[in-house]
């Protein structure tokens, strides 16, 4: 599937309330179809028409198969859980329409840290130390309580990049008239 048809499937499968409420849980974290049925009161056969439609677009993917009861004889139920990261940026701005459909971050993680300006990623590396000590925290609730804090932090540190960011557009959009103006008296057209 190229990035266009991609893109557009995404979009057809964002369109769904029903999907997105699906997407909002499974983001919590995996789930079994029974699972996601009992929570949004829907029928099993048309969460699984919904889950056909993800996993064809990549969005969802059955869970690894140890996480399941091994106790269970029979044939064990799927456990879904979200494929991978995808992100769309949708501008729609007077004077521009840009779409961005950005790649996992996982996988562009290290490339995103060098493009970004180490002011904004040195409250974020402190971040990831922590993170990456989490396992030297033997006591679970602890742990749990650390995750959970780390969590939190990462929330605030994404709203002030997206208040960042909009701060930096609002600042653009000052900036057009002024360079409009500057352009009508020199001559300059575009």
């Amino acid at each position: 599937m190229d990035e266009q048809d991609l893109f557009d499937s995404l979009l057809r499968i964002l369109g769904n309330k029903t999907r997105r409420m699906m997407l909002e849980l499974l983001s919590e974290r995996p789930r079994f179809l029974s699972d996601i049925s009992k929570e949004l009161e829907i029928g099993q056969q048309a969460i699984l028409r919904h889950i056909e439609e993800f996993t064809k677009a990549g969005i969802l993917e059955v869970a690894d198969e140890s996480v399941l009861d091994e106790k269970k004889i029979g044939r064990k139920p799927k456990y879904y859980k979200i494929a991978e990261n995808k992100r769309i940026i949708i501008d729609i701005t007077p004077g521009r329409f840009d779409v961005d459909l950005i790649p996992s971050f996982l996988d562009e993680q290290e490339e995103l840290k060098e493009d970004i300006d180490i002011k904004f990623c040195s409250d974020l590396a402190e971040i990831e130390n922590k993170i990456n000590s989490l396992e030297e925290i033997k006591d679970p609730d602890t742990r749990y309580n650390k995750i959970k804090i780390l969590e939190q932090e990462l929330k605030e540190e994404i709203n002030s990049l997206i208040d960042a960011k909009h701060y930096a557009e609002l600042l653009l959009e000052k900036l057009s008239p002024k360079r409009k103006i500057v352009e009508d008296y020199l001559g300059i057209s575009q």
